[in-house]
């Protein structure tokens, strides 16, 4: 249950009454695509501005993807920026920007995430930026900056939640196709993402 979570922490779009993990509930990028569709996320709000493409550099003189990056952060709240906060970068983008900059910087061969990340943190005075990749964030250029909340019981600004109390669990015992005994059990659970604010000095 939890890989099937994962696989759709992002992605997922709920559908009444489906039965596959990426119907159980909504994934951030589709609550936040609903918020831009309602007015809520636009460049007039200053809580979005759309990233140029943080593409595979193409040559050993090709820094766009780390020059990109370095644009769109410039673009966030000065006060967000100055506050921990958090980057959410697809791994392909990650590896693209790192390979930007070592076309930037030739003086240091083969730069590390670390070392990368720290030159953009430079770039962009965001001495506590930390940057979050994984698997369920896709691919492409698609970037999310957030702060943290004023929150006693959970500061992120993403986060997810599992409800198991709202019926009962189901076990079940029937027969496969060649007649052998099988147990199914069926956990009932309530889930949801919740993306707790989109002011222009917590997200971008």
């Amino acid at each position: 249950m939890m890989e099937d979570i994962v696989d759709n922490l992002f992605f997922g779009v709920r559908v009444e009454g489906g039965t596959t993990a990426n119907a159980a509930f909504d994934g951030f990028y589709t609550k936040i695509d609903a918020m831009e569709e309602a007015g809520e996320i636009s460049e007039a709000k200053g809580n979005l501005f759309n990233s140029s493409d943080l593409a595979e550099p193409n040559g050993e003189t090709d820094t766009d993807a780390f020059d990109n990056l370095v644009k769109w952060l410039k673009h966030a709240s000065p006060k967000l920026l100055n506050r921990p906060c958090t980057l959410y970068i697809a791994p392909d983008a990650v590896l693209n920007v790192m390979r930007a900059y070592a076309n930037k910087v030739r003086t240091i061969k083969d730069p590390t995430w670390e070392e990368t990340l720290a030159a953009v943190k430079a770039k962009v005075m965001a001495p506590h930026l930390e940057a979050a990749s994984h698997y369920c964030l896709g691919h492409g250029s698609r970037l999310i900056l957030t702060g943290y909340v004023e929150d006693p019981q959970e500061k992120a600004l993403l986060t997810f939640g599992i409800n198991t109390q709202i019926v009962k669990n189901v076990l079940q015992v029937n027969q496969d196709p060649e007649n052998h005994p099988r147990l199914i059990y069926f956990m009932n659970a309530g889930l949801g993402s919740v993306v707790k604010s989109v002011n222009r000095h917590l997200f971008m």
